[in-house]
């Protein structure tokens, strides 16, 4: 084979493959977290922000938070997921690693914090004016104390009279 016909095959070659979508035509990719961080308890409904999700139609996907399964709950076009995050450390920073099962994948590094709301919430918070988690309020039926103070009774007899 000469080197020419070489060349148009190789050439022929790569201008097909091009063409069957080889190559990617929106590249995979997250672009955003959000919200970018939750409770360590997990359960928190996440949006992922990107591109590509549902490159060449709608596939199976999994999602792992620090190597933590989140469950899946919908795709929302091929630029948003919707999970609801695993439990995890409080503290920990993790990655958001998607795995497709097209064998795409791709990692957003440092993705996602686990916190705990009720931290640093006492009476110092409570002070400042700041609003307790709903598990921390105190029950409906004690009254919370009042600044005012109590208006006198007038009920009350007067003290009696001193004789000179």
């Amino acid at each position: 084979m000469t080197f020419l016909r070489r060349a148009s095959i190789l050439i022929s070659a790569v201008v097909l493959l091009a063409a069957s979508g080889c190559g990617d035509s929106e590249a995979l990719r997250i672009t955003s977290v959000e919200p970018a961080s939750g409770t360590y308890e997990g359960g928190d409904v996440v949006t992922i922000h990107g591109s590509g999700f549902q490159a060449e139609g709608a596939k199976g996907v999994k999602v792992y938070f620090g190597g933590r399964s989140a469950k899946v709950l919908r795709f929302e076009g091929n630029d948003e997921l919707k999970v609801e995050s695993p439990p995890g450390k409080n503290g920990d920073v993790v990655d958001i690693l998607i795995v497709f099962d097209d064998a795409r994948r791709h990692t957003y590094p440092k993705a996602f914090t686990y916190t705990n709301p009720a931290a640093g919430f006492g009476v110092n918070a409570l002070t400042n004016g700041e609003t307790p988690p709903a598990d921390e309020a105190a029950p409906s039926d004690e009254a919370a104390p009042s600044d005012e103070a109590a208006p006198a009774d007038k009920t009350q007899a007067a003290p009696p009279a001193t004789t000179p």
